[in-house]
């Protein structure tokens, strides 16, 4: 999409737009606002986890993603720590806002419905108690790829991209 070719060149590092609250909710509605789907894909990097928990890496332009140390050996596995959720916090933030995006969105397009089912699509039936319609939620629909625990396995193993399919 050309909006989001237009803010990679302004921000040209992937890991700051997969790290960065405000760019992550923008690039994840991108393409929502434009088509209008019924989910919005979470924009992330599947590497974001590492440093949380004690990995550093860094994502090359024309190499990809580099782990400084990778995981070879059982006294490397020792080294690592539980995941500080701190440095993660971008995604609440992130979800959180997306979330309330979405919901508001649809809420300015049901203001005329007396009653409305979708069943496990998120919301729930609207009821009129004369005075207007109240509304519920449960969570609305948007997909997440943050975890792969294969990929995210060689990347650490690794410590760049794989060229063959191996065993951890």
């Amino acid at each position: 999409m050309a909006v989001y070719r237009k803010l990679a060149e302004k921000y040209p590092s992937f890991r700051e737009r997969s790290q960065t609250t405000d760019l992550i909710v923008k690039i994840s509605l991108q393409p929502w606002e434009v088509f209008r789907l019924d989910g919005v894909i979470f924009f992330s990097d599947t590497l974001i986890l590492l440093p949380a928990f004690g990995v550093p890496f860094d994502i090359e332009q024309f190499r990809g993603p580099v782990i400084q140390k990778p995981i070879f050996s059982e006294e490397c596995l020792k080294a690592l720590h539980p995941i500080d959720q701190e440095k993660l916090h971008f995604v609440g933030e992130s979800l959180k806002i997306l979330s309330g995006t979405i919901r508001a969105n649809m809420l300015s397009k049901l203001v005329n419905l007396w009653d409305l089912d979708l069943s496990n699509n998120s919301l729930l039936p609207l009821s009129n108690n004369g005075t207007g319609v109240n509304y519920s939620f449960w969570n609305l629909p948007y997909l997440n790829f943050l975890l792969a625990t294969y990929t995210i396995s060689q990347f650490l193993k690794e410590g760049r991209e794989f060229e063959s399919i191996g065993y951890f």
